[in-house]
Parts: C-alpha cells; sequence; structure tokens
C-alpha cells in the first residue's frame, strides 16, 4: 500500500513538472516568434533607410564627368582598392536589400564603407569590381551589383551543394560615383556568411 502511494506523489509531482515545462517550452517559443518578428522589422526599417541615403544622393552633380577625368589623370594620387568579406550569416533578408560586407581586408583610399556596403569612387577611372555570394543548402539567392542605382550584373548562389555565386564587372565611372550589391530575389533568402561571401574593386586606369 505504502509503495502505491509514492508511486502516485510520483506519478503526480512528474505530471506537475511535465506540465511546468510545457508551459515554460511554450512561452519561449512565443517569445522567439515575437523576437523573429520585431528583428524582420528592423531589417525592413534599416533597409528602407539604407535606401532613402541611396535615393537621396544618387542624383549629386558632382561635376562634368569629362572634365574631371581629364583633371584625375594629372592629379591621380595613390591607387583605390577595397575587399571586403561578409562574416555573419543573413536570414531574412529583405527584398532589394544592400549587402553590407563587414569585415574589411583592404580599403586603400577609404572609399568602402562597411555600414551601408557601398563604395563611393574618390576619382574617376576604369574599376574592376567583383561580387560573390554563398546560400545556404535549400535557398537560393539572386543578387545584382548597381552603379549608381543601375543593374551592371548578375549573380546567383545555387541552392543545391551550396554553390558559390560570382558577378564581375568593370565599370568607367567618374567621381562621386557609387557601387554596390543588393538582393534581387523574393521570398525567404539565406545568405551565408563565415568569410566565405566578398565585395572587391580597384582602380584599373
Amino acid at each position: 500500500m505504502l509503495n502505491v502511494f509514492i508511486f502516485g506523489l510520483c506519478f503526480l509531482s512528474f505530471n506537475g513538472i511535465n506540465a511546468n515545462v510545457s508551459e515554460r517550452i511554450s512561452k519561449l517559443e512565443s517569445q522567439n516568434t515575437r523576437l523573429r518578428e520585431r528583428l524582420h522589422d528592423h531589417i525592413k526599417t534599416y533597409n528602407g533607410l539604407l535606401q532613402m541615403y541611396v535615393d537621396k544622393t544618387s542624383h549629386v552633380n558632382y561635376a562634368d564627368p569629362d572634365t574631371r577625368q581629364r583633371r584625375d589623370c594629372h592629379t591621380r594620387p595613390s591607387p583605390i582598392a577595397f575587399h571586403a568579406l561578409m562574416s555573419q550569416s543573413i536570414f531574412p533578408l529583405g527584398a532589394k536589400q544592400i549587402l553590407q560586407y563587414d569585415d574589411v581586408i583592404t580599403n586603400v583610399g577609404n572609399a568602402y564603407d562597411k555600414f551601408t556596403g557601398i563604395f563611393q569612387a574618390p576619382i574617376g577611372g576604369v574599376y574592376e569590381f567583383v561580387a560573390t555570394m554563398w546560400s545556404r543548402e535549400g535557398y537560393h539567392m539572386d543578387y545584382e551589383m548597381l552603379h549608381n542605382g543601375i543593374d551592371v550584373c548578375y549573380g546567383q548562389a545555387g541552392k543545391t551543394n551550396q554553390t558559390m555565386g560570382v558577378c564581375v564587372s568593370v565599370l568607367s565611372i567618374a567621381s562621386g560615383d557609387r557601387v554596390w550589391v543588393r538582393n534581387h530575389a523574393t521570398g525567404s533568402v539565406y545568405v551565408n556568411g563565415h568569410g566565405y561571401p566578398a565585395f572587391s574593386g580597384h582602380l584599373v586606369a
């Protein structure tokens, strides 16, 4: 009889603990869902502000490009070159979201801004740019490189075998022109970081 009583107490205690754990798990799942929603809203807000910055400054008339490039030929300073990696994975990625390659390896001329992901040419000339991207298994990502808001090349990171995407462009640009990389896909997009995606550029001539 005593054994049955003890078993009953243990059973009731186990059920109470199990119910408490289930309730805590449910609360944590609800908190996680709310945090993900808030994060998604913050990403959309930040991307919108960044796009507003790009739109407001993309039509600035710095000077006549031909005159500026002739001047640059005689007053050209040290070389311009940058190379940056993406250290963190991004999910979810917003539509048309500009990609920030945050781990700057080289930035000769300080023309690349890791906070905005935008390169702004300090002098006019011919530049070469390369942007690579890596997606997670099961996801694909279409992305594009833009020069002053106009797309100049596209790349795709495949969803099978985590294929690396590559986008290369050689541009004749003026001082003050800007180049950046952004998401071109719609839907659920996952960017694998870990130092694999890279954005590079340098002055050729």
